[in-house]
């Protein structure tokens, strides 16, 4: 091997970055929900939603062979998409379903609070694409 493939790798390039803003928001959005006075259980439960939706997605985006925020949706295997789809589904089961939400200390947040740990998540996505990961060259 002619030169080190971690200058250019993800792990040591964006991809922390992108954790730590991911980490950051996360752990603002708990803290702000608590402030607001929703229940410790449900707070959780956002927190935990917004963190693997970030996540899930943005190791999508970064799968994806194209830069920015649509490039990130094209090019993918399907495997990739039954993949974040699965994970997607399971935290909606782990966070909805009772038995499953009471084990990991949850209560299913209201539609609301739903849409905004969601929407976080996204928001955090947008700016970790768009601004901390790297763009290709033309």
């Amino acid at each position: 091997m002619e030169r080190s493939p971690l200058p250019n790798s993800p792990i040591t390039g964006a991809a922390p970055n992108a954790l730590a803003l991911t980490t950051a928001v996360d752990a603002g959005l708990y803290w702000a929900a608590l402030a607001r006075g929703i229940a410790t259980e449900e707070a959780r439960a956002m927190a935990f939603l917004a963190l693997v939706t970030a996540n899930a997605v943005r190791i999508f985006a970064s799968r994806s062979p194209h830069p920015g925020w649509h490039g990130m949706f094209t090019g993918q295997s399907q495997l990739a998409l039954w993949v974040l789809l699965g994970t997607l589904v399971a935290v909606t089961v782990i966070i909805t379903v009772l038995p499953a939400a009471a084990t990991f200390g949850f209560a299913p947040p209201s539609v609301a609070n739903w849409l905004l740990a969601v929407g976080v998540a996204t928001l955090v996505l947008f700016i970790a694409t768009k601004v901390v990961m790297p763009v290709a060259k033309k």
